[in-house]
């Protein structure tokens, strides 16, 4: 079943992505499409995060969920058939992430992606380097595992404070043919994430006993 078919209740009103008061981490309200994708990109990238520190590589599950925050709300904004998931990985991004996945180091990590998701989706043969994403329905698990794949082609680590992680954000994934700026960045983060290793901790808590896969 496609991501984009994971529906809970009715949709309710359209959601103005100018009001920016919804809270991530409620998921008392399951009708609430809106706040069902956000609980489902927490929980992607948590486990994706913990898939890849667990081997090693470094915890960057507040920078990805940050990166949600600007991008696309965490997850609720509504997207088309162009970029994919929470992060917006476009058709160039992906052939790019998937290209540079060579080596030994690179099919490691892309194995890695394979392995979690070929049992986290129930698709045996599961291959993220041979993918149309128009038709992955924008899940959340494949993006976040993109994604991650993506940062781990970045020479330079992701800095610890907002201001830098703006920076880098816009340089290495907005880059300077888009529009984002660090200034927004650091907005959508403070809203979305006012404390984040309490929220993120809490909200992982809660998608846990939400959702169980």
């Amino acid at each position: 079943m496609a991501y984009d078919e994971l529906k809970i209740g009715n949709k309710g009103p359209a959601r103005d992505n100018n009001n920016l008061n919804e809270e991530v981490y409620n998921v008392s309200n399951i009708e609430n499409t809106a706040n069902y994708k956000q609980t489902q990109t927490l929980d992607a990238i948590d486990k994706v995060n913990k898939l890849y520190s667990g081997a090693g590589y470094s915890d960057v599950a507040q920078f990805m969920k940050n990166m949600a925050a600007t991008e696309t709300n965490v997850g609720a904004d509504s997207l088309g058939d162009y970029s994919f998931g929470a992060t917006q990985i476009d058709p160039v991004r992906y052939r790019d992430i998937i290209d540079r996945a060579t080596g030994s180091e690179g099919e490691k990590r892309l194995n890695m992606a394979n392995t979690f998701l070929g049992e986290h989706l129930n698709r045996p043969d599961f291959d993220i380097g041979n993918l149309d994403l128009t038709k992955e329905g924008h899940n959340p698990y494949i993006s976040a595992a993109l994604t991650r794949m993506g940062l781990l082609n970045i020479p330079e680590g992701v800095p610890s404070e907002l201001e830098g992680q703006a920076d880098y954000w816009k340089k290495y994934w907005n880059t300077e043919a888009g529009k984002g700026t660090p200034q927004h960045f650091m907005e959508q983060v403070k809203h979305h994430f006012p404390n984040p290793v309490n929220d993120t901790m809490d909200g992982y808590n809660k998608v846990e006993d939400a959702f169980k896969y």
